[in-house]
């Protein structure tokens, strides 16, 4: 079974929203490198523009999910990424990290104030640990809050809906999981030269049975999530 857009054109046929963004995330529980949280932003006239045949990424090859990319940022879809950091995952923890990740990723896109939001997973973790003391700054008619301590937005969006294994069923969101995906499996592969030999370009930081015992021999690199509870 593949994705498709029959969500995405409910809400859009409803007149209540002009766009959908759909947001998915990558190297949530990975032990090494960053999250990444890929952004797909389309109108109803927009979702024809998707290619067919997409899936949740991780039932994808490599090379389908780079010919998909491909596909999906060459025929003029607004989509972006965002990253946040492994020092910004120990320090803040994950649910703000992938705030501030999908911060990074919406920013630029120009959203519609009465956007919905598909979320892949059963939580919203955009609106979780925003705090009321955090300044605002507005952009586009979304709400964007500026933490004290790191200056990127992190997202607050009015209308989120939540869909379980969305990235199997959404088009759209399993467009953000394929652009998240590669993007963060190549930075893997980048670094991967610099610290050969934890194999971060083929566990691209899980914690394979391979990867726990390069931890064991070699101890943490400078990618490993130091807040993690990493048994070797």
């Amino acid at each position: 079974m593949v994705a498709d857009t029959d969500l995405e054109r409910e809400y859009l046929r409803s007149g209540d929203h002009s766009e959908v963004v759909a947001i998915d995330e990558v190297g949530r529980g990975s032990a090494a490198g960053p999250l990444a949280v890929g952004a797909v932003l389309l109108n109803l006239n927009e979702l024809n523009l998707l290619p067919a045949g997409l899936d949740d990424s991780k039932r994808l090859s490599p090379m389908k999910r780079e010919e998909f990319a491909r596909a999906i940022t060459g025929v003029g879809i607004r989509c972006a990424i965002g990253f946040a950091t492994v020092t910004e995952i120990d320090e803040v923890g994950l649910t703000r990290a992938l705030q501030l990740a999908s911060g990074r990723a919406v920013v630029g896109l120009q959203v519609a104030s009465n956007a919905v939001v598909l979320l892949d997973g059963k939580h919203n973790f955009l609106r979780v640990g925003c705090a009321d003391t955090d300044s605002e700054a507005g952009l586009s008619g979304w709400k964007f809050r500026l933490n004290a301590s790191h200056s990127q937005p992190s997202w607050a969006p009015e209308r989120v809906v939540t869909v379980v294994g969305g990235d199997g069923r959404c088009a759209s969101i399993a467009a953000a999981s394929i652009i998240a995906k590669v993007e963060r499996d190549r930075f893997m592969a980048s670094v991967s030269r610099l610290l050969p030999d934890y194999a971060l370009d083929s566990n691209k930081g899980y914690l394979t049975e391979s990867h726990r015992r390069a931890i064991s021999q070699l101890g943490l690199s400078r990618l490993h999530r130091r807040s993690w509870r990493i048994s070797s």
